[in-house]
């Protein structure tokens, strides 16, 4: 630990020695008449790499600054250029670091304008940093949504909760004209704002956010940015669809939209019982980002009604639902340096469900297997507010996020066994309740030095209880007896914080950030069973049932940190050094505390090499060390749902991972090509293993002391081609993971590995004007392997499964008011065993445009088959799960579509 900490005083007194420079030019533009000319353009560009650095425009005067900041100045090594309209083209070589450049345009008359129009009306242009896609270059006829023309751009990839990502990194913000109006729930601007207000959609790379940590703090991941049309923010526009259909389905959807400079709100109103999942427009697309940035992960949703993976269809065709969702999201511009925000919602979501199941688990000596048909509901009652102000200058930045947000969730569920028992009743309840806040402030100093403050508070309560009828498991919780039923009851109130204090310095190409905090959890885990005897008195288990933990931890981190970025080469090198002391006590099962103290270092390098100014190979490496939590410590058996009950060792579980990952990224942007690929290596090691006892019945899982290594590895890559002349996006993409790890089932140690491979392929293309075709092929593959440990005679344990996925989408426009579109989908599962299942799907629509009006209407015809029942095989780890869901039936809806 000396070594660590002398190694960082020598780095940082090492870089002390450093200095930076400012980069000052200023002047003026006038005609060849001595006449200012206003509006000019003047860049600094590095003359190596055509990188603008900076740049401004001509006041009424004809006058420009340019100031760089803390930019290691070479003399020849950078130009004052400007690119007007109708004068020639100037360049002057700046000879000194602070100078007064003025300029004398002559008057050209050149075929220079025709060329700018054509750069502008190109589909995708490239500007620094910033990549633009022009939005009617790439929309159809059939497009509703800016998501629909998101979906289709090349570099851009779209998955099936929404999510977006660019050239596979995901995007951090999604900007409506530069304002961050949704976060990170931007489902809501893709599905709610119509393509045809929207022009430009921009692809921010290495965006950084906070104007006053501008060339102090280099960030590589991307940002997405849409401009919308002038239209759009004149008025409010207000925008929606109703339909009614058989059996007794409805979608409604009103949405009111403003979009102006100073003001933007998207509200709206959605419900539907027609399997729209409009759930999906409020998830958090960064919330693990967000949560490893603080540093904690509430704990919630740990009992629950036994309900099997989704089907591996689109979630229209088999989710049973009754939702609806007003959702607010606000935001005003007092200035051009300060926002308020305001975003809510309350969320209603009933859902059905009705499958059959059996799920069999392998190993070398045995095999077991139970069977479930269970038919079921669930709700979800969710509000969620979030209040926002920031300032973002270039000297000073705060941001405050205060967050209300309250959950009711139940579950109700009527389960037959295949054991010949009768019908077993789960009513689980489960509350939510969360407080939070969050504040960020930044000042930054004339010597390119920026001082931060972060500051984040929680605190949530989360009771659950899950009642099951009649009494299961008499051996394992009433010596055999029978009895009526039992209560699971748990509870997790929770008060977290951390706050530090960090000072980043800017010095020539490098970057200095030293960081200070202190964080602090604390924590109750009650929990207990309730039996129901025969005589309907109510009796509380022993002390192996039940759990009364208080946990405390406190953790102080110092952090040192150091980025170096040139035009070749970025380098980002963090050296984090914490002590963390953790005290903790279940008084049903031990008398003493149990306290740990241990100090993880978790170093980090990130680096980036510039191979051409569309090449790159990324090199990422990492250590961490992590220490468990209350939930991995508690001795007394739970039941997270009504065949499973778990329990742990007292001592804190600990886990050492090494990784690395390598990145290649292509791009030649105009010519719409983009390419990467990456290989990812985890090697881990817990001190802790899970024993699991299987039966036909219940499964117990039971956490011991061992020495278990994981190996994890992965391969992927994709290649996006766009043909601009035919109209044609090709999207190629695999991926390949393999897992190996122990795990100790039914006394045997069993050494599994887990592998999986998928290829995509998606083509999307006008074949002539009044013909559109999408085409998506997937092949998945799984498996799961194992083996016993140190055994004589070794015999291998395998289950797989297969899938093929194809969906083909044809659109017909027969008039410039009326349209046929239809949807072939084709699932192919194969299982290790059994017979082959194959489904076709087709769904097929109608739409007519009203004349002289943004008005139209839609007669939709889903499944047109009639499937009702749809069987796949999921593998995972020894387990083999063959699922029969109830599916929607055929369902025929008339839809208006409207827009004022």
């Amino acid at each position: 630990m000396t070594k660590s900490i002398q190694l960082l005083v020598f780095i940082c007194l090492m870089f002390s020695s450093l200095t930076s420079a400012q980069l000052a030019v200023s002047g003026k533009v006038s005609d060849s008449h001595n006449s200012p000319i206003a509006d000019i353009h003047v860049m600094l560009v590095k003359v190596r790499t055509g990188t603008i650095i900076a740049f401004a425009t001509t006041s009424q005067k004809g006058e420009y600054t340019l100031i760089v900041k803390d930019y290691m100045f070479q003399i020849d090594s950078f130009l004052i250029q400007v690119r007007p309209f109708g004068y020639a083209q100037q360049s002057i070589l700046l000879k000194k670091e602070k100078a007064i450049v003025n300029f004398i345009l002559q008057t050209e008359m050149t075929e220079l304008p025709k060329i700018v129009v054509q750069n502008k009306s190109r589909p995708i242009r490239a500007q620094g940093d910033t990549l633009n896609y022009n939005v009617k270059s790439f929309a159809k006829e059939t497009d509703r949504s800016i998501g629909d023309v998101i979906r289709r751009l090349p570099g851009i990839d779209v998955d099936e909760q929404g999510k977006i990502s660019y050239q596979g990194k995901p995007i951090s913000r999604f900007y409506i004209d530069g304002d961050n109006l949704l976060d990170d729930k931007y489902n809501i601007a893709t599905n709610g704002i119509p393509n045809d207000l929207v022009t430009t959609i921009q692809i921010l790379d290495k965006h950084q956010p906070v104007k006053a940590l501008e060339n102090i703090q280099y960030n590589d991941a991307p940002a997405l940015n849409i401009i919308t049309t002038q239209a759009a923010r004149k008025k409010i526009i207000i925008e929606g669809n109703a339909s009614f259909g058989s059996p007794s389905v409805h979608e409604v959807t009103v949405n009111n939209i403003l979009l102006k400079k100073k003001a933007k709100f998207i509200n709206y109103y959605k419900s539907n019982n027609s399997g729209i999942d409009i759930t999906k427009d409020v998830i958090s697309h960064n919330i693990v980002d967000n949560q490893k940035r603080i540093g904690y992960q509430p704990l919630r949703d740990l009992l629950n009604v036994t309900i099997p993976n989704p089907p591996s269809l689109s979630a229209r065709k088999y989710l049973l639902n009754n939702t609806g969702l007003p959702n607010i999201n606000a935001l005003i511009n007092l200035n051009k340096k300060t926002q308020l925000r305001i975003n809510a919602y309350y969320l209603y979501d009933k859902q059905y469900q009705s499958f059959d199941r059996e799920v069999s688990f392998f190993s070398n000596t045995s095999s077991i297997k139970y069977s479930e048909l269970q038919t079921g509901k669930s709700t979800n009652n969710t509000f969620r507010s979030q209040a926002t102000v920031t300032i973002n200058d270039s000297n000073y930045y705060l941001n405050n996020i205060s967050v209300i947000e309250n959950q009711r969730s139940t579950g109700l569920a009527n389960t037959f066994t295949g054991n010949g028992m009768s019908s077993i009743q789960q009513n689980l309840a489960n509350l939510y309740t969360e407080l939070s806040n969050e504040l960020t402030i930044i000042k930054r100093t004339k010597s390119s030095k920026a001082f931060e403050f972060y500051s984040y508070i929680q605190t949530t309560k989360s009771p659950s209880s899950l009642t099951v009828n009649p009494g299961l498991h008499q051996n394992f919780l009433n010596k055999g007896k029978n009895y009526n039923g039992l209560i699971q009851h748990l509870e997790i109130p929770t008060f977290f914080t951390t706050n530090y204090f960090t000072i980043r310095k800017r010095i020539g190409q490098w970057s200095q950030v030293s960081q200070i905090g202190i964080s602090y959890q604390s924590q109750l885990l009650n929990s207990s069973i309730d039996l129901y005897e025969l005589n309907l008195e109510n009796r509380n288990l022993n002390d192996s049932f039940s759990n009364q933990a208080s946990w405390k931890r406190m953790r102080f981190y110092v952090q040192q940190g150091f980025e170096y970025k040139s035009d070749r080469i970025q380098v980002a090198l963090a050296l984090p050094l914490n002590f963390q002391y953790t005290r903790y006590h279940d008084k049903m099962h031990t008398e003493a505390d149990t306290m740990a103290k241990i100090i993880p270092f978790n170093p980090s390098l990130q680096v980036r090499l510039l191979s051409g100014r569309q090449n790159s190979i990324q090199f990422s490496a990492f250590m961490d060390n992590r220490i468990g939590n209350i939930n991995e410590v508690y001795q007394g058996y739970i039941f997270s749902t009504y065949r499973t009950a778990t329990s742990h060792v007292s001592s804190l579980p600990i886990s050492y991972s090494k990784g690395l990952s390598v990145n290649y990224l292509f791009k030649k942007a105009i010519d719409g090509i983009f390419i990467n690929t990456g290989i990812v290596y985890v090697k881990s090691s817990k001190n802790v293993i899970e024993n699991v006892t299987l039966s036909n019945s219940l499964m117990t899982s039971a956490v011991n002391y061992f020495n278990n290594n994981i190996d994890y590895y992965s391969f992927s890559g994709s290649f996006n081609k766009y043909f601009f002349k035919i109209q044609t996006d090709i999207k190629l993409g695999f991926i390949w993971n393999h897992q190996r790890f122990n795990q100790i089932q039914n006394s045997e140690l069993l050494q599994s590995k887990n592998n999986g491979y998928a290829y995509r392929l998606r083509v999307d293309s006008r074949i002539s004007s009044n013909l559109l075709f999408n085409y998506t092929a997937v092949y998945a593959y799984s498996s799961a392997t194992q083996k016993l440990v140190n055994a004589m005679q070794n015999q291998l344990n395998k289950v797989d499964a297969k899938q093929i996925t194809q969906e083909l989408e044809t659109s017909i426009l027969l008039h410039k008011s009326l349209y046929l579109r239809w949807v072939i989908e084709n699932y192919i599962n194969i299982p290790p065993i059994g017979n082959t299942a194959n489904y076709l799907f087709i769904d097929g629509n109608a739409t007519l445009r009203l004349p002289n009006s943004r008005t139209d209407l839609q007669l939709t015809v889903s499944n047109v088959l009639n499937h009702v029942i749809y069987r796949t095989q999921i593998v995972s780890t020894n387990v083999l799960s063959d699922s029969r869901y109830t599916i929607r039936p055929r369902m025929i809806m008339l839809k208006l579509n409207f827009r004022f």
